[in-house]
Parts: C-alpha cells; sequence; structure tokens
C-alpha cells in the first residue's frame, strides 16, 4: 500500500535518483524529480504532494529557500531541506521558512524516514487543529450575541462581527487592546470604574 506522495527538488541526478529508489522501497510515492525551483513551483499548481524534499542549491534564478517559502506561504505544504549547506547564514535563512526538519548530506537511509515521518505527523496535527480552529470561528462569527475573546493578560484577541457592531470597532483596531478599552465598564452616574468582572472571574479559576 502506498504512503505519502512525495515530490523530491534536487539538482544532482545520482542523490535525487537514489532517494527516489530508497523512497520507493519503503512504499512512498515521488511524484516527479525536479531541478530547479522555478519548474517545482509551476508543478505544484496542478500537483499537490503531501512533502518535499527540498536541496538548497538548485539550477535556476531562485534557491531551495526561496523556493520553500513561496510552497509555504502559497501552497502550506510541508518541507523538509536536504543540503550539505551547514554555514550560519544559510541555517538562518532556512529557519525563516519554518522547514519541517533539515537533513545534512551525507546522511543514512534511516535517518531520511525518521525526520519524514515526523514532519508528515506534525503537519497532520496542525492541519486538524488549524481546521478545528477555522470551524470554532466559523461558528462564533454566525453568532448573533455579541462575543469577544480576551487572553490571559484581558487583551483582545477576537471581535465576532456583534461585538464590532456593539464596540464600533472593528477586529484588527481592537486587537491587543485591554478589554475595559473595547468595552468601557464606567459608570454614567458615578463615573467610577467597578471591579473588572473579567478579572474577578479568572482569578477564581
Amino acid at each position: 500500500m502506498s504512503k505519502a506522495g512525495i515530490l523530491i527538488v534536487e539538482d544532482s541526478f545520482i542523490v535525487a535518483y537514489h532517494l527516489q529508489k530508497t523512497l520507493e522501497s519503503e512504499g512512498y510515492h515521488v511524484y516527479a524529480i525536479i531541478d530547479s525551483g522555478e519548474k517545482a513551483l509551476a508543478f505544484l499548481e496542478s500537483t499537490k504532494p503531501d512533502l518535499v524534499l527540498m536541496d538548497i542549491m538548485l539550477n535556476g534564478e531562485m534557491d531551495g529557500i526561496q523556493t520553500a517559502g513561496i510552497i509555504k506561504n502559497k501552497f502550506n505544504l510541508p518541507v523538509i531541506y536536504i543540503t550539505a549547506l551547514t554555514d550560519k547564514d544559510t541555517i538562518q535563512r532556512a529557519k525563516v521558512t519554518e522547514p519541517y526538519g533539515y537533513l545534512t548530506k551525507p546522511f543514512e537511509d534511516r535517518e531520511i524516514f525518521t525526520v519524514l515521518e515526523m514532519a508528515l505527523y506534525k503537519h497532520d496535527i496542525e492541519s486538524r487543529l488549524r481546521k478545528s480552529e477555522e470551524k470554532y470561528y466559523s461558528t462564533v462569527k454566525a453568532m448573533n450575541d455579541a462575543m469577544v475573546i480576551v487572553d490571559s493578560q484581558f487583551q483582545v484577541t477576537y471581535l465576532n462581527p456583534a461585538a464590532e457592531k456593539l464596540t464600533a470597532l472593528h477586529r484588527e483596531e481592537a486587537q491587543g487592546k485591554i478589554i475595559t478599552d473595547v468595552i468601557p465598564l464606567r459608570n454614567d452616574t458615578t463615573l467610577d470604574f467597578p471591579v473588572n468582572p473579567i478579572q474577578c472571574a479568572l482569578g477564581r479559576t
């Protein structure tokens, strides 16, 4: 039974061929071997693998780090770097793209499978969490009652449309503000501020 589908982006045919045979021997499906970032991005427009193995030094105008950054933002696919480059500048650039793994050449075949399985597992968990959050916020957004979500510092993190109407603030304007600045609790007669009921409720938990 076939496991995950992998795209290999590697400019060395020997390395790419070895990776393909190694992965296929364990049941993974290799969609293609591509030697440049431009070709990889064009390929992903029509085909979506489960993961991308990315060399940093590639043919073409783009290197693997630039390509991985676009893949992350546009296609939301996990990327594992496979490279011989370990200098500080390269590592720092690579970190910004939030890769799911980093294999340094030469490496053992077992290392590939370990990093691969961990990356696939992490991406699956993140995808499920993202879908759960989207479903939650979709429900909150549709509510007729106003809902304001705050963090542990009583700073607003979310307003649903009903709360936006009530406060006359857009969500982006309210985010980061203290709840009492978004929903004034001052007594209009005495001009006093009562005890923050949200703070009292959290203090008892």
